[in-house]
């Protein structure tokens, strides 16, 4: 059985949730950097030591364990465990060395043990200290000022008249602006550090156009172990300050893999899983204003109504999305609208669909989305929707044209050829004078591939039509040798399918 898409993958994304600077790194077991400061040499850290001992006094306050502490911290993808959470309390781990905690980490410690902001403010200060020393400044001014900070609608006022020329040098002198410059200096190195490497961002990319191009034809467990991890990585990268140019980058791979993730929820009969991921991903796409990815997430958010049988809902998500749908995503949204719009009992609606499928077929390359809605998807989804008006002696001849085309141009695509054996099955039974016995021979070469790569939606229906031929033709042994493959490929997939 496939496991949930969301079931497995969280406790392999580990995050110290330490900070790593220009000097002194190591790896820690989980792959990613920690500050690293040594303590038997240079300037002593006062806001570093107040910010341990008010954390330390919180969590004794609140009786909890460093383990305890850890697991209260963690919230969905996001976890910590005790080494980081202790390091990050008391500033040492196994007293050989200062670590001084991300923002992240600390705005969950804060929350975590109610210190109304306390703790953030003090790591402000701590933080600015250790970026003031590693420039040669002062820190004392820029501490203090972190240390107390003015109220929010508070304005600077000159005391005893205007502030003249000897007193701004004598600000300048006590190292106010050398601090800042210091903040100015931490901030642009907290930037740098987070942005991953131009090649790691590119391999991510990439993988987003392998999966688009292996999916149809890769078992639906290799794509969950080679997605997920990758996927939460990305939102991690995401949840830290990287520049804007990186953001966007991380957002639109994020919203693929969601988007993916979805998909995988769906062909392994796990709805909502699947519709939280492509939640998610259009999420992605509306603040990328990502109109592809827009297309592809209407495109299975459609698809899962329709195998909910919620026809009039896919019916109207696909329609609405063809309004302003990428030119690759079109021909597929406008054959979403018209099987549903069949259904759903709008033959005009489906026919205009189907008209609006067949003008903008797409004759380019594979990108990431739905099946190409090329034109062995054009005949497929003619064939359906005409088989699900009853006229399935007019939809054959398309459903065999696309069967035929998908097995001449990508025979190890499982996905779309098993769809297609059983839309030809379909047409056999969907109309005036259904001929069972071709039916149920054209099922069993759809359910032999399904036996071995089960994917959700070509299963579903070639249960219903098992169904309908053992319940009217039982006696025909085609339709008895299909029970064993049937029950074979469903052990494969949840019993929800």
């Amino acid at each position: 059985m496939q496991h949930s898409a969301t079931g497995r993958g969280i406790d392999r994304l580990r995050h110290t949730g330490c900070v790593p600077p220009a000097h002194s790194r190591r790896p820690t077991p989980a792959g990613v950097e920690v500050t690293v400061v040594p303590t038997t040499s240079g300037p002593d850290r006062p806001a570093r030591a107040r910010f341990a001992r008010r954390a330390e006094e919180y969590r004794r306050q609140r009786n909890l364990s460093f383990s305890e502490l850890a697991r209260t911290m963690s919230r969905g993808w996001r976890t910590f465990d005790r080494a980081t959470v202790t390091a990050a309390v008391r500033g040492h781990q196994s007293g050989k060395a200062h670590l001084l905690p991300t923002q992240d980490t600390v705005e969950h410690l804060d929350r975590t043990l109610a210190a109304d902001g306390e703790l953030l403010r003090l790591w402000r200060a701590a933080s600015l200290e250790e970026h003031a020393i590693s420039i040669g400044a002062d820190p004392s001014p820029l501490v203090a000022a972190a240390g107390h900070p003015p109220a929010p609608d508070a304005t600077v006022k000159p005391r005893g008249g205007e502030v003249g020329a000897t007193r701004r040098r004598d600000a300048l002198r006590g190292g106010l602006l050398l601090g800042s410059a210091a903040a100015a200096a931490a901030l642009t190195e907290r930037i740098a550090a987070a942005d991953p490497r131009s090649a790691s961002l590119d391999d991510s990319e990439a993988a987003i156009y392998r999966i688009a191009r292996d999916y149809r034809a890769t078992p639906h467990a290799d794509l969950a172990d080679q997605l997920e991890p990758a996927w939460l990585a990305t939102e991690g990268l995401l949840d830290t300050r990287v520049s804007p140019p990186v953001r966007t980058k991380l957002t639109w791979i994020a919203g693929w893999q969601a988007y993916y993730l979805g998909s995988l929820a769906f062909d392994t009969g796990h709805d909502q899983s699947a519709r939280e991921f492509l939640a998610l991903a259009h999420r992605h796409a509306t603040d990328l204003g990502d109109q592809h990815l827009l297309g592809a997430v209407a495109v299975m958010r459609s698809a899962v109504a329709y195998y909910t049988g919620a026809y009039d809902t896919a019916a109207t998500i696909a329609a609405k999305a063809t309004a302003h749908a990428h030119p690759f995503c079109l021909p597929v949204l406008a054959g979403c609208h018209a099987r549903a719009a069949a259904l759903a009992h709008r033959p005009d609606e489906a026919h205009a669909a189907l008209t609006l499928m067949r003008d903008t077929v797409w004759d380019g390359g594979i990108l990431p989305g739905p099946n190409p809605g090329n034109a062995a998807f054009a005949h497929t989804f003619l064939a359906v929707t005409l088989a699900h008006l009853g006229q399935g002696e007019h939809a054959e001849p398309h459903a065999q044209t696309g069967l035929n085309l998908d097995l001449a141009t990508g025979p190890n695509n499982y996905v779309q050829i098993s769809g297609d054996w059983t839309a030809l099955a379909m047409t056999y039974l969907r109309r005036p004078r259904p001929d069972p016995e071709q039916a149920a021979t054209t099922l069993h070469q759809a359910l032999q591939i399904l036996s071995h790569h089960p994917t959700r939606s070509a299963l579903q229906r070639a249960g219903t039509l098992r169904q309908q031929l053992t319940t009217r033709w039982p006696e025909l042994p085609a339709v008895a040798d299909l029970t064993d493959l049937a029950n074979q490929a469903r052990r494969e997939l949840p019993p929800t399918v």
